[in-house]
């Protein structure tokens, strides 16, 4: 009755149509006429189906046994049975809208190390059936052939491998849950690990040698918008509140790289805090901010506690002139500095992130604020600007440390050599031979280091002690994205998002219906939302309009692209029915069953505008000056007429120069006969008067012989 009491003309809903509630509940991966419903942010339940584990030994291995899964949401329990040898990929395709909202997505990764020079080879299964060969040949401990060999199977295997950036890991990664399949190693052992796609360990290293089977599961992630729990026979789990929220978060690099996009409908009054190497940084945002001031703010409190770096170059006779260029480097990106009407300009990933300008000695000044990842201000040595090769100075500045946490080091790696900076109360110690200057501000009593400009050739562990903090990582914004990049290890990390709402809802590819959005309760729900216009489609597609019960009228018309319901009423007693803006009208006897399709027509398919615009082919259009279609064909008469002609001549003189060819071959070639005749008859002769020699040299020989 309370839904009766709401379904009235006056908010907007039609008499005489039937409202089904069921489409809004998804039954397949695929939701009402294409629709995506993704639910974000603190109301977005999330929960871990395992194990993900490595298997290995003497081919075959067993398989995983068959599961019994009892799902609850609300006191409604769903069971879900899977069978034996089911990998996460079967697993997230079951689970898949077992109950109402919930989603499940399966991946499966595997980490390998410990790779050796010389050849290596292994078989390779993921979604393909039949394993594959993939074969490389090492020069060391970097696995890029490895890899690439790997990656160019991926169309069959569906397995990516991701390099570490010192190439000694490889991360294979499937992203559908297939399990990865690993036989026949030569050139091992190797070292393999358990692993998530970001990079992380999930279990328990081992060795995999030659003669062994590897196999890896994957992992079934399950999401929902309400709280749910899990039983499988004795193990009981419950969901918890997603950590993501509404910032997506993509790991590459075999988890070294985390690129961090924040969303632009999410990101106003919403509070993010990011976990990384054990250390917390909190970015709030404002209401009215965009997707883009959310990454900067995030940029801004991750770089706070860093040291500050500052590159000043030899004095100059005069300023550089106008073009002159010169390549920078920050947070492992390239930007460029160009002279334009006399003054320096940056250009590059993150405006304003370097600052440059020239002092009274026309000594160029470059500065920048929270240097993350122990680096400074790297560059391509550049005379014009007074940083060539061994010119310049670099003066790093620390944050203001707590005297609590004094005496403090500062660990740093310059040109190759190790070197220590210990801060105390008192002042600073350096270890011997440190290439510059190590000293403490008068007046903050922050750390200052002044050292020869480097050329990308600075490193050093960070030390929230010293005022030289930030996570060790570097950090790069590019608009809504924060692009975080570490060396020496995956990185763990971790967002949490809170904001002033319950849940939140992206839906997408929307249909061309009215969306009603209903609430109930107390106190009144408070709905906020940013529509984002999309492509508009290029057909509406098909509609089937089929008689449910000729005896009432009924009739329902449904998307013939995706099959679902899209309406449903009753024939008056003039057999029209009206369905939203659509209006019809249906003659004759109806008969339960009946089925009719609708077909969108074109633009002009109903009248004679594409007749005309034939006809009107005919005469030219002088406006253009483009010419009909007779003076069309007549110029390709006329055309066809000469090139025919042109061809004719081409052919009567490339024949009378194959004639004369011929004849000069057979002048060069051919026999004269009566010549032969004679060659023969002297030939003849001479062998006759050959032949009488050789007899009166017998007879001459026989009478000596007699004599004797």
């Amino acid at each position: 009755q309370q839904v009766a009491a709401l379904l009235t003309p006056e908010n907007g809903f039609a008499p005489g149509v039937v409202y089904d509630a069921s489409a809004l509940v998804a039954q397949s991966v695929q939701g009402y006429r294409g629709t995506s419903i993704t639910a974000l942010g603190s109301g977005v339940e999330t929960l871990a189906l395992g194990p993900s584990e490595a298997r290995s030994g003497p081919p075959p291995l067993a398989a995983s046994p068959a599961r019994v899964l009892t799902l609850s949401a609300n006191g409604t329990p769903t069971q879900v049975s899977l069978p034996e040898g089911a990998s996460a990929a079967v697993a997230a395709r079951q689970l898949q809208g077992a109950m109402p909202g919930l989603e499940a997505r399966a991946e499966t990764a595997l980490l390998l190390r410990d790779f050796t020079a010389g050849p290596i080879a292994l078989s390779l299964a993921g979604a393909n059936g039949a394993p594959l060969r993939v074969s490389a040949s090492l020069s060391g401990p970097d696995a890029s052939p490895l890899a690439l060999a790997i990656n160019a199977l991926t169309p069959s295997t569906g397995i990516r491998a991701e390099l570490s950036p010192d190439g000694a890991s490889v991360l294979l990664v499937q992203p559908d849950g297939h399990d990865i399949s690993l036989s026949a190693l030569t050139g091992g052992p190797l070292t393999v690990r358990p692993a998530t796609s970001d990079g992380l360990a999930n279990g328990p290293a081992q060795a995999w040698a030659s003669g062994d089977t590897l196999r890896q599961t994957g992992q079934v992630r399950l999401s929902a918008p309400m709280p749910f729990d899990m039983v499988e026979g004795a193990m009981a789990l419950a969901s918890a509140p997603a950590v993501s929220g509404s910032v997506r978060v993509d790991m590459s690099q075999a988890g070294h790289r985390a690129a961090l996009t924040f969303d632009t409908a999410t990101a106003s009054g919403e509070t993010h805090r990011l976990t990384l190497g054990g250390a917390s940084y909190l970015a709030a945002i404002p209401g009215n901010a965009s997707a883009t001031d959310a990454a900067a703010l995030m940029a801004q409190s991750l770089r706070a506690g860093a040291a500050n770096a500052q590159v000043t170059g030899a004095a100059l006779p005069g300023l550089p002139p106008d073009g002159s260029l010169m390549v920078l480097r920050i947070d492992g990106a390239d930007y460029t500095l160009r002279m334009t009407a006399g003054q320096p300009e940056i250009a590059g990933p993150e405006a304003g992130r370097i600052a440059a300008r020239f002092d009274d000695s026309n000594r160029l000044i470059l500065s920048a604020q929270g240097v993350t990842d122990g680096g400074a201000i790297g560059f391509v040595p550049s005379d014009a600007f007074g940083l060539g090769v061994g010119q310049g100075r670099l003066v790093l500045t620390g944050q203001r440390p707590d005297p609590a946490n004094l005496p403090a080091t500062l660990l740093l790696d310059v040109a190759g050599q190790s070197h220590s900076v210990t801060l105390g109360p008192a002042g600073v110690t350096t270890s011997a031979g440190f290439p510059g200057q190590a000293l403490r501000d008068p007046v903050t009593g922050a750390l200052v280091l002044d050292l020869p400009a480097p050329q990308n050739d600075l490193s050093m562990q960070p030390s929230a002690a010293v005022g030289f903090g930030g996570p060790g990582v570097a950090i790069r914004r590019s608009g809504d994205t924060v692009t975080l990049s570490g060396a020496t290890a995956p990185l763990a990390l971790e967002v949490q998002t809170t904001g002033p709402f319950a849940q939140m809802l992206r839906l997408g590819n929307l249909p061309p219906e009215d969306l009603i959005v209903l609430g109930t309760g107390a106190p009144a729900l408070r709905l906020s939302s940013q529509i984002t216009a999309g492509p508009s489609p290029t057909s509406p597609g098909g509609m089937t309009v089929e008689v449910l019960d000729a005896t009432s009228g009924r009739i329902a018309l449904t998307d013939s692209r995706t099959g679902h319901r899209v309406a449903e009423g009753v024939i008056d007693a003039t057999g029209r029915v009206s369905l939203g803006q659509l209006s019809l009208q249906l003659t004759g006897a109806a008969a339960t069953g009946d089925r009719f399709t609708l077909l969108s027509a074109p633009s002009g398919s109903a009248n004679a505008d594409t007749a005309l615009a034939m006809a009107a082919l005919r005469l030219g259009d002088p406006v253009t000056g483009s010419p009909g279609l007779s003076e069309r064909f007549t110029r390709l008469q006329a055309d066809t007429g000469i090139r025919a002609a042109a061809a004719a001549r081409t052919e009567a003189t490339a024949r009378t120069i194959s004639e004369a060819s011929a004849r000069e071959q057979a002048a060069i070639g051919a026999v004269d006969l009566d010549r032969e005749a004679a060659r023969l008859l002297e030939m003849q002769q001479a062998y006759q008067a050959s032949a009488q020699s050789i007899s009166v040299a017998k007879d001459l020989f026989e009478t000596l012989l007699r004599m004797i």
